[in-house]
Order: C-alpha cells, then structure tokens, then sequence
C-alpha cells in the first residue's frame, strides 16, 4: 500500500516488494521518503503567518510561544528547558516508583534514599546554617527583608551574577556597571542606592578573586560558594558554634576573609553571604523557602529541584537511566561522523578566507584540527549493570541526612577506581568548548533537536550547527590568542578586528522591553561577541557541510518532506537551527543577563540569519528588508585591501 512505501526501514513494511525496496535502499545509503509524522517536530514551532523576512524568530517560533507562554512564575520557557525537564521528569517518576517496583536494583533504592534525603527538609542536616540565618537576619531569611538589600541580590541572582564583569573590568566591566545602576532605578521599591550596590559587586569580586585563580571554572566557583559559614559569623555571633569540619580550598581563606568583611560596609557582605546561601534555599526548611518564593513571587518544584540534585550526585546512574528511558545509542554514536564533517566544512572557510594570508590560515586551520571532539564527558557508556557494580558497598546512601551524604558522598567518590571516567553526568542540555576539547553532551541529542534517523536538513541545521557554534570559539576574538595562538599579520588583523567591531554593534543595538520595568533589555556587543561570532561562523560551516552532503546523497534532487512541502530543504535547514533558541525570558531572567555572555535567544536568531546570504536566497527576501540588510558582519569573508 502508498503509507507502506514510505516508511523507513526497521518498521513494520506490509508488502513484500517494498520491504525489497526499503532493504536495497538501506544498503545503499539512500535515505527513502519518510511518513509525514516524522516531521511533525518543524510543525509545532512554525507560525506559517508570520512573514520570515520580517521577523525570523517569530516566523520559526511563533507557534512555539503561542503554545508555551511565559507563565506568571516562569523564569524562562524554551525548547532546551523542556528537554531539561524531560530528564528530570524521567528521574522522578522513576524514584517514585522504586518503593513498588519489585526489579528495581540495588542501586535504584540507594539513589532513591538519598532522593528522599533531599525532599526531607525537616532533617537535611543544616540545622546550624538555620541558627546562624535567624542570627544574621537579612534579606530574604528574616522575613522582615530590607528593600534595598533585597532588590540588590535580586539584581545579581540567578544563573550569573556580576562578578563575572567585575574580574574582566575595562570597558566591558563599566559598561556592565551602567546597566545596572539604570536599570537598579527602575525596579518597583526604588530604594536601592547605586553605591550599595557597586560596594556589593566589589565586594564578592574580592572575595572570588582572592581565592580561586581560574574565575571563569564553574567548579572552582561552586566549590568556593559551598564555605557558607564564615569566621566573621562566629566573631560576630558566638553563641552559634560552626561545625567541626568545613572544606576548606585554600589555607588563607578566613584570613583574607576577614580582611574583606573590614573593607566594605557591613550590607555588602551580607548581600554575598546572602546569594550564597541561595543556592540552599531549597535544603534549610520550609519556613525559608516560603519566605524565599514570596520574595521572588515564583513558585518551584521541590521534586524537579531533587531530580536535578540526584543529575549532580549520582551521574553514573542517571546517564544509565536517561540511556535506557530517554537517549538511543545510534544516535549518540552518529554524532562523530557529524562532527568531522562540520570540521571539514569550518577548515574550508578558514582555507577560502580571501584577507587571511596563508601562514594565518594554516596556524588556525592547526589548531582546528588539533581540538579533540566528543559525545559527553566518558569514552565508556555506563550499563545499569556496570552501575550496579559501582554502587556495591556503597555508604553514603546510609547517611542520616542529606547534609551528611553530600560530604560522605565526596569522600567516597574520591576512592573509587572508576571516578576518573565520568565526573559528570552526560544527560545535561548543553555543548561546551574547553580549550582544546569539544563536548557535546546527551541532553541535545534527543528529539525535537535531534534524531540519527531526521532529514539531513534538520540534523545539521540543528545539532550540526551547535558543533559548528562550538568550532567557531576556538578563533573567536576571545580565544583566537589562546594556546596555540593565531597570529595575524597587522593587515589582517586590522581586518578581524573590522569584522568583529561590526557584530558588536550589530548586536550591540539589539533590545527587547522589559515587561514589569519602564525600560528595555540591551547587552553589550564587546560582551556577547565571542557568543555572536561562533554563532555566525557555526552557521555558515554547518550550512557548508550540508550542502555537501546532500549533494552526495541526493544529487540536484531537491526532496522536500511529507508534511512540509511547503518548505524547501534549505529553508528548514534554518528552522532547524533556531528551534534550539525558541522559547523567551522573564524580566528576572534579562536582568540577571546584563552581564552575561549569551544574548537572548531572539537576538541569536535574528542577527545571524540577518549576515547570511544563503538565508536571504533560502526565503528569496529582498534586499534592504529587515532580515536582509545590505550592510552584513562576516567574520572570515571580507576581502583583501590592497
């Protein structure tokens, strides 16, 4: 029958002639046509009303929002916020069960006691931490908060805080500041004052750069957040002794401590002590949280925020789990082959570069090739079975609290022959750059972002184009000085810094409004451009590599898909590509981005389709049209002076 002969091999086929047809297609390497609900990913996120030429985001995303809106709660909503919440829902759901599940292992119901530890607020085992907040007092755990202290941690919560800014200082730092002290102004209680606020960034910077050498390594930097109980606590409240052991990185902690707590005013330090505290909001009782989402006006999830703990502490087993409930081993290890590709693709453009003289192009196109690329953080896929090995004698789990467990469970890690292997969980949505490796983690191989078997439109425009954006840092303008450096001769140079100074006003001059504030949300472009030049340059080498290789498969064929044949292969090449950034942001969320290096997801869209011409030619928009300027930033395509 017709629905038969479309269907792709390794389903059910009824008639034996096209079972033939599929069998010899698949030896092949021709993909056949595929059933239309196999694409219906493209369907749910595209507003066909909306004009692509106009406004891109909403064109590609439209429908998206409309069906997932920002809730009054929400901090943000997007497509990687429901592949995030798919992992931790399938972590949950499973726990839950364990008590009843008669094959559940032994490993399950030690993870499981250990989940129960953490939805136990009564007994988390931070009962000093309790004593000590009553004592502080303070925003927001006394429940009398003062509105200038509590506006100001609300301007450097969430998931960056200042300081980063504050250690890169110069320009990028001052311009920081600015926004903060405008925006600072316009928040509901207005009672903030500029300089307790600068003297509080100043303040955490100072105690950050004290004592971790490498600021920008998230570990180092929650591994100082998790001292929450500082000498100046005991000076000041004595009456509340510390606990025997604390973990202590480096010998002159308390002292430069201390010396900090003399140079800036008493608030100050108690803002930091305060977004320290934060992050265990959700571990120190009922009676804070309570106070703590009153304050934030956002409700949240004690068991999604468990399931993210368990993601944390136990990574073997949720990478064994997500592997077994979530990810599909083919399409984890489809990715290298993608990842060569890509590679192949960025090499040219480098090659192709018509003002980088040959001995720029041969040093970058080097230390392109020497950047080792993977799929997660392990070479060995942990099996439930091996896990179940890992979790013998495993002691921790019998801790009496979840405060206990969490340090017993360092202690124990530290022993085990197999930590080496995996010291974090693959089942996270992001993709990373570290220098000289690229990891592009579980959490994005998984539908609607990805799937080994989707049109090659959709794989390279979507997971493609993120290995793409990662190859793209290793000669962004923050990282093309690093080991092994790129050295441009000064004409050149002269020239990359043209190009670079172009996308930084480009996305420079981006805003969106701020919904709650009279006033609108605007980044830096010299703060973002690391950001926004590997996205462009991640664009057009996955867009390269596509084109190739649907050349080889196709030939000048153009295969459109059932249920889109109103979109050219091309043209959901770039749909593909935005459906990572779908999704929108509270005023919370803008706010605590000021300082932060990724531009929002409608800025990322929109400005790099705006410097692409195969974009312009993909949707056939006209010149001077608001996605297609005359005037393109093209970082590695300008021409040579002479």
């Amino acid at each position: 029958d017709n629905d038969s002969k479309t269907r792709k091999y390794g389903s059910k086929i009824d008639c034996f002639t096209c079972r033939l047809k599929a069998i010899f297609q698949y030896l092949v390497g021709k993909p056949i046509r595929m059933s239309a609900t196999k694409f219906t990913a493209p369907l749910k996120m595209i507003a066909p009303d909306a004009e692509p030429c106009q406004d891109f985001f909403k064109f590609a995303c439209g429908r998206y929002l409309q069906d997932k809106p920002l809730k009054r709660f929400d901090y943000m909503t997007g497509t990687t916020v429901d592949l995030d919440d798919r992992i931790k829902n399938t972590i949950t759901d499973f726990l839950d069960r364990v008590p009843a599940n008669k094959t559940a292992t032994g490993a399950d119901r030690k993870v499981y006691k250990t989940y129960k530890m953490c939805l136990d607020t009564e007994t988390t085992g931070f009962g000093q931490l309790r004593e000590i907040l009553k004592a502080v007092g303070g925003p927001p755990f006394s429940g009398k908060p003062r509105p200038s202290l509590n506006d100001t941690i609300r301007l450097t919560g969430g998931d960056a805080t200042p300081f980063f800014q504050f250690i890169a200082g110069g320009v990028m730092g001052q311009a920081v500041v600015a926004n903060f002290r405008r925006i600072a102004w316009k928040l509901p209680v207005q009672l903030i004052t500029q300089k307790l606020l600068v003297e509080e960034l100043r303040a955490e910077n100072q105690l950050r750069t004290d004592q971790s050498p490498w600021l920008f390594w998230y570990y180092e930097i929650d591994a100082l957040s998790n001292l929450m109980l500082p000498t100046w606590i005991k000076a000041r409240y004595p009456a509340h002794e510390l606990p025997e052991k604390l973990q202590i990185f480096h010998n002159n902690y308390f002292e430069k401590l201390n010396k900090l707590v003399g140079e800036y005013p008493e608030e100050a330090v108690e803002a930091v002590i305060a977004e320290l505290v934060l992050n265990r909001i959700h571990e120190i009782g009922d009676k804070y949280e309570e106070i703590y989402k009153k304050w934030m006006s956002r409700k949240t999830d004690k068991k999604k925020y468990c399931a993210g703990k368990m993601v944390a502490e136990h990574p073997r087993w949720t990478d064994a789990l997500s592997l077994e409930r979530i990810y599909k081993k083919r399409d984890l290890d489809s990715i290298p082959k993608l990842m060569d590709k890509v590679r192949v693709a960025f090499r040219e453009i480098i090659h192709e570069s018509p003002w980088a003289d040959p001995p720029t192009q041969e040093v970058a196109i080097e230390k392109v090739n020497n950047i080792s690329m993977h799929v997660g953080y392990a070479h060995v896929v942990w099996s439930r079975s091996r896990v179940e090995q890992y979790y013998e004698g495993y002691t921790p789990a019998d801790a009496p609290d979840w405060a206990t467990f969490r340090e017993k469970r360092k202690r124990w890690t530290g022993f085990k022959q197999f930590n080496d292997s995996l010291a974090s969980t693959n089942a996270v949505v992001n993709a990373l750059n570290t220098y000289d490796k690229i990891r592009i983690l579980w959490g994005l191989l998984a539908p609607p972002l990805y799937s080994s078997t989707d049109a090659l439109e959709m794989i390279y425009g979507g997971v493609g184009f993120t290995i793409g954006h990662e190859l793209g840092h290793t000669i962004d303008p923050n990282s093309i000085d690093r080991s092994p450096p790129v050295l441009i001769g000064a004409e050149d140079a002269e020239q990359f810094e043209e190009q670079v100074e172009c996308i930084q006003h480009q996305y420079g001059n981006q805003t969106l409004p701020l919904n709650t504030l009279d006033d609108v949300f605007r980044q830096p472009g010299d703060l973002t451009h690391g950001e926004t030049v590997a996205d462009n340059v991640g664009l057009r080498s996955s867009f390269r590599a596509y084109r190739k290789e649907r050349q080889r498969v196709y030939g000048k064929k153009e295969k459109r898909l059932p249920g889109l044949e109103s979109y050219t292969p091309d043209q959901l090449y770039f749909i593909a590509a935005a459906m990572f950034w779908c999704g929108e942001a509270s005023d919370d969320r803008l706010v605590g981005a000021l300082e932060n290096v990724h531009p929002p997801g409608v800025f990322r869209v929109n400005e790099m389709m705006k410097n692409s011409n195969e974009f312009a030619r993909a949707y056939k928009c006209p010149l001077n049209s608001p996605m297609n300027p005359a005037k393109k930033c093209r970082v590695w395509r300008h021409k040579k002076r002479h």
